[in-house]
């Protein structure tokens, strides 16, 4: 497995592939010709170092280690388009999205309740709650950011404070 960076190109065919079921569908799709979408099928094999997919003749279908590869792919696309929206609305000086993370029980009932006794003008235009395992690694990486930024918030105003 090379330990570079994949290129993007060959993460965009492969979900192509995945989506459309075929070679020359994802070529449609990707507006790119079917010998290329093959080749950068080929050139991610060969980087990730196993096969996506089984072939036989003009069929192909995923491996079980093409299935698991593809959600982690679905969640860098899904990461990306998300940058792109945030990026423009920056550029537009749009309120900035609130994401939130919880257990799915808060997430289902107490997170929305909390919102909706917030004003409206204190909420940004988007709100993205998603439920998540309290055993979900994503989930603890996350908390454990937020503690260090907030500790860090926290170290800084206690040390202006003493200043004064």
């Amino acid at each position: 497995m090379n330990q570079d960076v994949i290129d993007i190109r060959l993460l965009e065919a492969f979900a192509a592939v995945m989506s459309a079921g075929s070679i020359t569908g994802a070529a449609r799709l990707l507006g790119r010709s079917q010998p290329v979408v093959t080749r950068q099928i080929q050139d991610l094999e060969a980087d990730v170092g196993y096969l996506l997919f089984t072939r036989n003749g003009p069929r192909i279908s995923p491996t079980p280690k093409g299935v698991l590869f593809h959600a982690e792919v679905e969640r860098l696309l899904m990461g990306l388009k998300h940058i792109r929206q945030r990026a423009n609305a920056i550029g537009a000086g749009a309120l900035p999205v609130l994401s939130l993370a919880a257990i799915p029980a808060l997430a289902a009932g107490f997170v929305p309740a909390a919102l909706a006794a917030l004003e409206r003008e204190l909420l940004p235009s988007q709100v993205h709650v998603q439920a998540l395992s309290a055993e979900n690694e994503e989930l603890r990486k996350e908390i454990r950011v937020l503690e260090r930024k907030l500790a860090a918030v926290t170290r800084r105003r206690s040390t202006a404070g003493a200043l004064k």
